[in-house]
């Protein structure tokens, strides 16, 4: 069970505690916190619309005239959050909003759009709709893309004017998808963190296949194994060549994988401790 999941998914109507006309209910059963300590068998107590206690019964009483929901034998989870998704859209979005209600009967309270091309205004409004849906969906955390100076995408911007169009705009995080100088990435990590948004993408080196990865300082966060096994490789001399871009796509994945046997593990995992050490996450996402 996700934490709250019975009230905000219309579950028992709980019960109003005396004389405060606040509904309490409480939800015994195995819990994980998230913390990393050990399961235990504890209550979630919500008062009202919010988390009032999370632990033993001891630390977290319940009031006589609570509704308790016995979930002993399953387990009480914090609420998923997807972390990158490109959500499909019809014309009407009934298509997105049908998708949304079945990641939030999943567990998934939150959803991040991690930049699709053309749908920034779209994502936007449907991230009004989620907050004031009838029926309950993810929140939304809509990413805006940032596109390379001279690209016909980037409409005469230059990266940094383009960080602060999103913030104009609402958008939650800036979302890095093409290669850019490392100039550029600082730039748009400046202006990014002067207007409170996040940046995160696709990681690129500074050479082709291989290299160092360009403006990494400029990330909160990376999207992708793309270019990890290739900044590992010490030596590439019996690395195949890549396959020309031209042909099937399948070939150039194909070719990507099998770096990894060519990686140097030390040289993978210092490159992981630097990035942990700066407090940028990964999503592990294939090539």
């Amino acid at each position: 069970l996700v934490w709250c999941a019975a009230v905000v998914c219309g579950g028992p109507a709980s019960a109003q505690s005396a004389g405060t006309g606040e509904r309490v209910l409480a939800v015994r059963g195995t819990v994980i916190d998230g913390t990393g300590r050990a399961p235990f068998e504890g209550v979630v107590l919500v008062r009202g619309d919010r988390i009032a206690c999370v632990g033993a019964e001891r630390a977290c009483p319940v009031p006589a005239a609570a509704t308790v929901l016995d979930a002993r034998g399953r387990f009480l989870v914090r609420g998923y959050i997807d972390t990158h998704v490109h959500l499909h859209w019809t014309a009407d979005s009934m298509g997105t909003a049908q998708v949304q209600r079945l990641r939030f009967a999943n567990g998934i309270l939150t959803v991040r759009e991690a930049g699709t091309h053309g749908e920034l205004i779209a994502n936007l409004a449907q991230r009004s709709i989620a907050s004031e849906a009838p029926r309950p969906v993810p929140r939304l955390v809509v990413a805006g893309l940032v596109h390379a100076a001279g690209t016909p995408a980037a409409e005469g911007l230059d990266p940094a004017a383009q960080v602060r169009r999103l913030s104009l705009l609402g958008a939650d995080a800036v979302k890095l998808k093409e290669p850019m100088a490392a100039e550029a990435l600082r730039a748009v990590a400046a202006e990014a963190r002067a207007s409170g948004l996040s940046v995160f993408g696709h990681a690129f080196l500074d050479g082709v296949p291989f290299g160092a990865p360009v403006g990494l300082e400029a990330y909160d966060g990376i999207s992708h194994l793309h270019s990890y096994a290739h900044a590992a490789i010490l030596d590439h001399a019996p690395v195949p060549q890549r396959p020309d871009t031209s042909g099937p796509e399948d070939r150039v994945r194909l070719w990507n994988k099998g770096l990894w046997r060519h990686a140097d593990s030390a040289a993978l995992v210092g490159r992981l401790r630097a990035q942990a050490a700066r407090g940028v996450w990964l999503e592990p996402l294939r090539l």
